[in-house]
């Protein structure tokens, strides 16, 4: 793909990083209640890190090896937060990966993100299994996937070392098979 797709569901507007983004994601990611949530992500979470965030995603794109979009608001363009597919081409699967700015949550906007980034994934991409992990401590994030549909797969022990310590994660899976009967009820 040589442009950067955009995304367009009821209420928002999925579409690529630019540097005009980096004041606004380094205030809304700059919150231990995101970044202890996150692989990747520190806190306190500064300028430098956006810009490193920037060129990890664009540079992700260019070598086709992860989509990651900025959830804004469909309206308004406010961002809201961050959704994208890392992709293993070798097996044809991506992991799932999301943020929303904490003043959002509890909105259904993850869930509805969660949603288009699963069609793009499958309908455009041409994948043959979605996967997503969450920290057994953000059940919340689970809620997301299952609302989605995705089929829980068990519990990955200690199996990240964080700034908090180990994580266990809970992974949940979509494969193109069980979209498509999804796709037709």
């Amino acid at each position: 793909m040589e442009e950067f797709p955009t995304i367009k569901t009821k209420r928002l507007f999925l579409r690529r990083i630019t540097l005009s983004d980096l004041t606004e994601l380094q205030q809304i990611v700059n919150n231990k209640n995101i970044t202890d949530q996150l692989l990747n992500f520190n806190y306190p979470y500064t300028k430098e890190d956006a810009l490193k965030r920037f060129h990890f995603v664009w540079d992700g794109f260019q070598e086709n090896i992860r989509y990651v979009f900025l959830i804004t608001d469909l309206n308004t363009d406010g961002l809201l937060g961050e959704i994208g597919l890392h992709i293993d081409s070798a097996n044809n699967h991506a992991e799932i990966g999301y943020w929303v700015a904490e003043d959002n949550w509890g909105k259904g906007i993850a869930k509805e993100a969660t949603k288009a980034i699963l069609k793009f994934g499958f309908e455009t991409l041409k994948l043959h299994k979605i996967f997503a992990t969450h920290f057994t401590t953000n059940p919340v994030s689970g809620g997301v996937l299952i609302a989605n549909k995705m089929i829980k797969e068990g519990v990955l022990k200690d199996h990240y070392l964080t700034p908090t310590g180990y994580q266990s994660v809970i992974q949940y899976r979509l494969t193109k098979t069980e979209y498509d009967s999804l796709s037709s009820i």
